[in-house]
């Protein structure tokens, strides 16, 4: 699969349309996902997620496969464009935008995924961003060191130290029930 898609990054490279909208097609679940989960706002992650593919098909000749996979490319551009949206609006977390996300779940899901997050969310704060990154990365959007490195900018081997420090300070300091939560919750994002 990873080569199939590189395949259609050049493709569309080249200007063929119908590859890039495959590429859309196939990343626009996993980037949204990626982008509500760090605001949990629909129309913040909507908007990202629209300026995050504007942004990778107008600099789509600046991919480049010895540089990394089209993934982590993706996914650096979508972190790149949360962080603009960041410095440029102060960050407020609307309740009411929880029931907006189109998804299965009912809005008691919804808001107790919301109320487990906010739990936890303490002993994230704890952790420095790039380990509390690289921790999400890893765990709730399940990718591989390689392309952690890719999307971080940083050398594989130095992601896997930070995932293990982090995971070792969690284990430390978060309660077992909590724990236990966490492990819940990175489940019920891998299911929407």
């Amino acid at each position: 699969m990873p080569e199939q898609i590189e395949k259609l990054a050049l493709l569309s490279q080249k200007g063929n349309r119908e590859a890039f909208s495959k590429l859309y097609d196939l990343f626009m679940p996993k980037i949204y996902s990626y982008v509500y989960y760090r605001c949990f706002s629909r129309s913040t992650a909507e908007d990202v997620v629209s300026q995050a593919f504007l942004k990778a098909l107008e600099h789509l000749n600046q991919f480049t496969p010895q540089r990394g996979s089209f993934s982590s490319w993706l996914y650096r551009i979508a972190h790149n464009c949360l962080m603009d949206f960041y410095k440029d609006n102060p960050r407020v977390v609307n309740i009411d935008d929880i029931s907006e996300r189109p998804s299965t779940h009912d809005l008691e899901s919804e808001i107790q995924d919301r109320n487990n997050y906010e739990k936890i969310k303490p002993f994230l704060d704890k952790l420095n961003e790039d380990q509390r990154e690289i921790l999400i990365l890893r765990l709730w959007d399940n990718m591989s060191y390689r392309e952690i490195s890719g999307v971080m900018g940083r050398q594989e081997a130095a992601c896997k130290m930070q995932f293990s420090r982090a995971i070792a300070f969690l284990r430390s300091k978060i309660p077992l029930n909590l724990f236990i939560i966490f492990i819940l919750l990175r489940k019920i994002v891998h299911a929407i």
